[in-house]
């Protein structure tokens, strides 16, 4: 039950951190804790600017402080032009809508 608890705190803890960090190119945002070590992916539709990177490295930082028990986080940027699939961390916090083509 308390792993449980973990999954939706992170999920929650994510989606709080995302607010207002969303920058209009990613695709994609998916987390991760593995013991000590928080992995937080971003993907994105194209290379993203130093500016939005910092958006998302802001958000990461902002999970970390919400775990005291979290001894490292692991930032991946990734670009991944539709149409291709991105894969993702354990937790899916982020996806946007894409059209079929």
């Amino acid at each position: 039950m308390a792993e449980r608890w973990k999954d939706s705190g992170l999920r929650l803890s994510a989606q709080r951190a995302l607010r207002g960090a969303v920058p209009p190119i990613l695709r994609a945002c998916s987390v991760e804790l593995r013991g000590p070590v928080l992995l937080f992916r971003a993907v994105f539709s194209r290379e993203p600017t130093d500016d939005e990177r910092e958006l998302l490295s802001a958000a990461c930082a902002e999970m970390v402080a919400d775990f005291p028990e979290v001894m490292d986080a692991r930032e991946e940027f990734l670009v991944v032009p539709p149409p291709e699939e991105p894969l993702h961390l354990a937790e899916l916090v982020f996806l946007r809508a894409e059209p079929d083509e």
